[in-house]
C-alpha cells in the first residue's frame, strides 16, 4: 500500500530528527586545558555556564603546587599556596559554595559550582587569585593559562641546565676512545639546544595570551626576550668555542630573577 505524501514527509522529518538529534554529540569536541605550555588531562571539561568558562579548580591549583581542601559541611574550598592542616574559616552566613584563597574570600559574577563531583570555578578567578593569565580561544574549544611564578622557575631551571652543559668539559676516561668523546658532544650539544628551546618557548607561550603592549611592560617576558637572544649567542658561539663572560654573567643574573 502506498503511504500518502505527509506520511512520507513525517516519516522523513523523523529520520532527519534522529539524525540531526546525534551528529553534535558525534562532532562535539572536547573542550582542552592548556597549562603552562601543556594540555593536561582532566576527568571532567570544561565547561561554559552563563557565557563564563568554567575549568576544574583542583587539577589547576595541584598543577602549580597549591593545596585544596573541600569543606562539605560549610560548603567552602580552601586554597592555599603552602601545605596546611588548618586551611582556614568559612565566613559565617554565606549562601552557596564559598571559595577563599589565601584567607580572602573570591567572588565573581559566576559563583563556583559542583558538576559531576569537581568544583569547577570561572577562569577569571584562576586569572585574579593564582598569579595567572588565562585567555580563552573559542575557535580551537581551548583555555590557555599561563602561570606566571612556575613559568619562570621552569624558564630559571632551563637557564641553569644550559649554562652548565655550556660551561662543561669533557674528562677522559683511562680508556676512552675517540667515539666516547664524539657522544658526549653531542649530548653536550643537545641539552644546550633543549635549554635554549625551552626557554623560546616559554617566551612564545606568553606571546599567544598578552598583547603587544602587554609584553612590553611584562618583567617576566622582557626577561625571557634577553635571555634567549644571550643564549642563541652562546650556542652559536660554543661551536667555536668562544664563550662571551659578559654573557655568561647576564644569563647567571636573568636565572637568579626568575626564581
Amino acid at each position: 500500500m502506498f503511504k500518502s505524501l505527509p506520511e512520507k514527509l513525517l516519516i522523513l522529518m523523523l529520520i532527519l530528527g534522529i539524525t540531526i538529534g546525534v551528529q553534535p554529540a558525534l562532532a562535539e569536541s572536547s573542550l582542552l586545558i592548556n597549562f603552562n605550555g601543556q594540555v593536561i588531562s582532566s576527568d571532567i571539561d570544561p565547561a561554559i555556564v552563563n557565557g563564563r568558562v568554567l575549568v576544574p579548580l583542583r587539577l589547576i591549583s595541584e598543577e602549580i603546587g597549591y593545596s585544596v581542601h573541600w569543606d562539605s559541611d560549610t560548603q567552602t574550598v580552601f586554597v592555599n599556596n603552602t601545605q596546611t592542616d588548618n586551611p582556614g574559616t568559612s565566613p559565617e552566613g554565606a549562601n552557596g559554595i564559598r571559595l577563599i584563597v589565601n584567607g580572602q574570600t573570591v567572588t565573581g559574577d559566576v559563583a563556583p559550582r559542583i558538576i559531576h563531583n569537581r568544583v569547577m570555578v570561572p577562569v577569571r578567578v584562576i586569572s585574579e587569585s593564582l598569579n595567572s593569565i588565562v585567555k580563552w580561544e573559542s575557535e580551537a574549544k581551548e583555555v590557555l593559562i599561563v602561570q606566571l611564578d612556575s613559568l619562570g622557575q621552569d624558564a630559571s631551571r632551563s637557564i641553569e641546565t644550559f649554562l652548565t652543559w655550556l660551561d662543561a668539559s669533557y674528562d677522559y676516561p683511562p680508556n676512552g676512545t675517540p667515539d666516547d668523546f664524539s657522544k658526549w658532544i653531542t649530548g653536550k650539544m643537545n641539552a644546550i639546544e633543549e635549554g635554549y628551546r625551552s626557554v623560546l618557548n616559554y617566551r612564545s607561550i606568553l606571546e599567544q595570551v598578552l598583547t603587544a603592549s602587554e609584553l612590553e611592560n611584562n618583567v617576566l617576558y622582557q626577561l625571557l626576550k634577553e635571555a634567549s637572544i644571550l643564549m642563541e649567542y652562546e650556542r652559536e658561539s660554543v661551536m667555536v668555542l668562544l664563550i662571551h663572560p659578559d654573557a655568561l654573567e647576564k644569563l647567571i643574573e636573568i636565572a637568579a630573577k626568575l626564581q
